[in-house]
């Protein structure tokens, strides 16, 4: 997740206009070198794709249902 700051790109990139959750990692420091971003996750490409994720199930999460 991107918090999208200074970024011009942020509304076209997965990264900052993905739904929040509780288990996501967020760049500390937008990473733009140079006026651009090696982390840009293209809105239209990511459309394209289904996205899963695997939720790991263990005791400890069981033990809280």
């Amino acid at each position: 997740m991107c918090s999208g700051f200074g970024c011009d790109m942020k509304h076209d990139c997965y990264r900052f206009t993905a739904n929040r959750g509780i288990w996501q990692y967020w760049f500390n420091v937008v990473p733009i070198k140079d006026g651009k971003c090696e982390m840009f996750w293209d809105n239209e490409l990511t459309a394209a794709k289904d996205i899963s994720c695997q939720v790991i199930d263990n005791e400890e999460n069981k033990s809280n249902e």
